[in-house]
């Protein structure tokens, strides 16, 4: 019970956050440095994971609802196939019927003249072209990104709005989601098909209601523009994971040696001569550290939903105020403990204090 009572006090007293680091078990320290991590971690792991394909057009699609509904009825007019299937390495990858889409979609139809592949456009009302659609084999993550370079250069040369683009591969998708009334990209989605369904045709997402009267093309198009945000969420949700668990451990290892630094701190700020506390060892400057985390990854894990644009660096600037709060006021040369202090243990300079 004096144990808890005294993990409880070391929230809001640096004493006994010193007195847990230097007279109690050192698996104390490591407990509550785990627990401090954890906790520190949560906002970070949590605003990941709940991550979606559809936030880009989660309060506007930027008449992406439209554009979906008619790349849709174009591919199935033609019997245009793009299908989901593994691969000869057990692979998910999107392949393409060639000779229809082919077909279907001419080579170089608006000025694309550096591209070799026939790609699907669109132009709204006033002729000007607001979704593209390339097919682009099996070309690498990188050559991907380069591709979409030249293309917003080729617009920008052009003085032309950037219009929004689906890109696919054999083993990646990526939709840029550009506002018409700019013309420049809002959002981007990057995916793969590995969760998604073998055999799945994006045909399939076109919506098979009938749609002869008013009501039922709303419901049509409707369905329709549902079909295509599941399929953002699938196509994301591989690149979620594992972007939520790589910023979740780099945040893990920068958190980690932010608490031993600030271990560090509280041994070379209590070596002055005239310092009372220079008798703290190396290993004890650490736990005082480890119990220095609690309160700052409590608040973290409190302020960082509040204050994301902050949650990245908020545990660092709490634990960082408390220790130079800790080592100004609790272990300064000017602190020496009285005969009255409630922590005896820690008013000697010549010799340890035994643990009770």
């Amino acid at each position: 019970m004096k144990n808890f009572k005294l993990i409880l006090k070391s929230l809001f007293s640096n004493n006994a956050a010193v007195e847990g680091a230097r007279h109690r078990p050192w698996y104390f320290a490591v407990i509550m440095f785990f627990v401090s991590m954890v906790l520190a971690l949560v906002p970070i792991f949590v605003t990941n994971i709940s991550k979606k394909g559809t936030d880009i057009v989660k309060q506007y699609n930027y008449n992406m609802d439209n554009l979906s509904l008619i790349f849709s009825e174009e591919i199935n007019k033609d019997n245009v196939t793009l299908e989901v299937s593994y691969n000869e390495s057990s692979e998910k990858n999107l392949l393409l019927d060639h000779g229809t889409w082919n077909a279907t979609f001419k080579e170089n139809v608006f000025g694309y003249n550096d591209q070799n592949y026939n790609y699907y456009f669109h132009k709204d009302e006033n002729g000007v072209i607001d979704l593209l659609a390339f097919y682009l084999g099996n070309m690498s993550s990188e050559n991907l990104s380069g591709f979409a370079k030249r293309l917003e250069e080729a617009h920008k040369e052009a003085n032309a709005q950037l219009p929004s683009i689906i890109m696919m591969t054999e083993t990646q998708i990526v939709f840029y989601i550009s506002n018409p009334a700019r013309g420049s990209v809002i959002g981007t989605i990057v995916g793969d098909y590995q969760s998604t369904k073998v055999g799945f045709d994006m045909k399939q997402l076109l919506s098979e209601k009938p749609h002869t009267n008013v009501e039922e093309y709303k419901a049509y198009k409707a369905e329709t523009w549902d079909n295509w945000k599941n399929f953002y969420n699938e196509v994301y949700n591989n690149n979620r994971l594992t972007s939520t668990w790589t910023t979740t451990l780099i945040m893990l290892a920068i958190d980690v040696a932010l608490v031993f630094f600030m271990g560090l701190m509280v041994f070379v700020l209590t070596r002055g001569k005239n310092n009372p506390f220079r008798i703290y060892t190396f290993w004890e400057s650490m736990k005082i550290g480890m119990w220095s985390a609690n309160m700052p990854a409590i608040l973290t894990c409190g302020l960082g939903f509040l204050l994301s644009s902050f949650m990245q660096v908020l545990f660092a600037l709490l634990l960082g105020v408390r220790v130079m709060w800790l080592t100004m006021k609790t272990l300064g040369p000017n602190n020496a403990p009285t005969p009255s202090s409630n922590y005896k243990e820690v008013k000697t300079v010549t010799a340890k204090p035994s643990k009770k």
